[in-house]
């Protein structure tokens, strides 16, 4: 089962990922977002970026030879490993997402990277990494 309610943004980080083929900038910030240390902001982020996960379904990231060698799995890894490390890695999403984004209907929009303390799946108390883009219209 999935439980938000105690679950804590600890560090944000907010791109904008243009589409390439339409010759639209990566905009990468240049420092860590933000740290959420008002509590009303913390409920309404956390809000937004988690109320649509309502099913248990799980999805992993693959490679057909080694996972290792999954850039995106590799990011995210290294983020668990020391997450003060969240902006230089996040910034390494925007720019795969940035080059893998080559089909003309692709939106671009704002990428964000997002690291929860205190979510809970399937019983466990677990840390995640979140990795959101929305378009723009």
């Amino acid at each position: 089962m999935l439980y938000f309610e105690d679950t804590r943004i600890e560090a944000l980080d907010i791109h904008v990922v243009g589409n390439k083929a339409k010759d639209e900038p990566l905009m990468a910030s240049p420092a860590l977002s933000a740290q959420v240390t008002d509590e009303a902001l913390m409920q309404t982020l956390t809000s937004y970026f988690l109320d649509g996960f309502k099913s248990e379904e799980c999805y992993n990231l693959y490679h057909e030879t080694d996972l290792a060698c999954n850039e995106v799995w590799n990011f995210v890894g290294r983020i668990f490993d020391d997450p003060a490390s969240l902006h230089e890695h996040s910034v390494s999403l925007a720019r795969h997402l940035y080059e893998c984004g080559t089909l003309p209907q692709i939106k671009g929009g704002e990428f964000y990277v997002v690291y929860f303390s205190d979510c809970r799946l399937g019983g466990e108390t677990v840390d995640a990494v979140g990795l959101f883009k929305s378009e723009t219209r």
